[in-house]
């Protein structure tokens, strides 16, 4: 119809960050209007925005979602502390339990992003942890164990996307100011790069949910 319909609170609030789930049903989103300070948790089916509710108070406002569980139980969330240290939380619905995943103890590093693999038993997210640049990571929630995804290159990555069926990634390097396409298996984790792209910079590469034309 071409009508506009606002679903959050106007005023001087922060509303953002939204995550849709599978179903595309419902919407996580953070919001300061508690207090003007605090980025909270809120769910909400956007054409219904009268079953708006809170899901997590929280303290602070570098909060930030990241990724949502197929069965909407589990959130991963971000916490920005400062642009050399940041952490990853998962909360869990059901429990009501909020749980910093990395780091395991304190310390300056950059934890960022998250989301869940199709099995649900681990992460896919980025980090500076003994490296100088940000690189793709896995985490098994289980043995707490981080797997690199990328090594041996020491270029900035500006960009990592995962495929749906989550069999392969493309990923992007900024080397000395020219970008770089590589596909990545995720299965054999091995990464070759594209040489059919012109020289330049690119930006924006998203999977076609065919699972195989990246645009």
């Amino acid at each position: 119809t071409g009508k506009s319909t606002m679903i959050t609170p106007g005023g001087k609030f922060q509303n953002g960050n939204i995550a849709w789930n599978k179903k595309g049903t419902k919407i996580l989103y953070t919001s300061t209007r508690r207090n003007g300070t605090d980025r909270d948790i809120y769910m909400m089916d956007p054409l219904n925005p009268a079953s708006d509710k809170l899901v997590l108070q929280l303290e602070g406002g570098g909060w930030s979602i990241s990724g949502w569980s197929d069965d909407e139980q589990k959130i991963i969330l971000n916490k920005g502390i400062s642009i050399n240290e940041s952490s990853i939380w998962l909360y869990d619905i059901t429990s009501a339990k909020n749980t910093r995943l990395l780091p395991v103890t304190d310390e300056r590093v950059v934890y960022r992003g998250g989301s869940f693999t199709k099995d649900g038993k681990s992460i896919y997210f980025g980090t500076d942890k003994d490296n100088e640049f940000l690189r793709p990571a896995k985490y098994d929630l289980g043995s707490k164990k981080i797997t690199y995804l990328v090594t041996g290159i020491d270029w900035e990555l500006t960009s990592f996307d995962i495929t749906e069926d989550q069999k392969q990634a493309a990923f992007v390097t900024n080397e000395a100011g020219i970008s770089k396409l590589y596909i990545h298996d995720l299965a054999t984790n091995k990464y070759k790069p594209v040489t059919t792209i012109p020289t330049g910079l690119i930006g924006g590469t998203e999977w076609h949910n065919d699972n195989k034309t990246l645009g």
